[in-house]
């Protein structure tokens, strides 16, 4: 039921994304994506949108009237039998600026590194600190300070918000959604911890994705869905 979930959720939110148009409000983004979701049996329990320069000023996107000029930022937590899945999905009008595509890359390196050290026996806070140290090498220190990074879920959004001092462990079929930020872009999806590995259940295997490494797992991360 969570995979059908997963898959069944992101595909909505990624039909939407695929149609977006220059004009559109994020009120009307918001009614897309939850109309998407609803029509199939999914309760769109948060939906957040913002474009343009709301995407770098605000990190929880509380929808508005504001419509786009060329960039968009979704994000959905979405539930069904009583499960949420939880992802966001990034779309530039034409092409992005080098900024912007700078700071998504720094980014998917991040989030990589959060699924990837997601394993079984590892201590929640070692997943933090490995990766706040990635903002610092990556030229973004205090990024991780601006927003929560995500953590356990399953029946809550968040069942446990993950932090420097968060001491449980790992353990195999718990479910994580991770959403690593850097000021206008963000990351995320929701993974299986499975004892062979990590099961990204919000990949629909039709977006645009980028091929990221970190210490030799090698994943595949929706990225920036370009519309020209």
């Amino acid at each position: 039921r969570y995979r059908e979930l997963g898959r069944s959720a992101a595909m909505a939110l990624e039909r939407v994304c695929k149609n977006i148009r220059g004009g559109e409000s994020e009120f009307e983004l918001a009614g897309k994506v939850s109309d998407a979701l609803w029509a199939n049996g999914i309760d769109p329990i948060t939906v957040l949108v913002a474009v343009d320069d709301r995407t770098t000023k605000y990190r929880h996107l509380i929808p508005t009237e504001k419509r786009l000029k060329r960039y968009v930022m979704l994000s959905i937590c979405a539930r069904k039998w009583g499960l949420i899945v939880s992802a966001t999905r990034l779309v530039h009008l034409g092409l992005p600026p080098a900024d912007l595509r700078n700071r998504l890359e720094a980014n998917l390196k991040i989030d990589a590194a959060f699924i990837s050290l997601t394993r079984p026996g590892k201590m929640y806070s070692d997943i933090f600190q490995e990766t706040a140290r990635l903002y610092a090498e990556a030229g973004y220190p205090d990024e991780w300070k601006k927003h929560h990074q995500g953590g356990l879920t399953g029946y809550m959004a968040r069942e446990i918000r993950v932090n420097p001092d968060s001491r449980q462990i790992v353990e195999t079929n718990q479910a994580f959604a991770w959403n690593p930020t850097i000021t206008g872009v963000k990351c995320e999806d929701t993974i299986i911890v499975h004892d062979e590995g990590n099961e990204v259940i919000t990949h629909t295997g039709d977006f645009t994705y980028q091929d990221v490494e970190f210490r030799g797992d090698k994943l595949s991360l929706p990225a920036l869905l370009i519309l020209r």
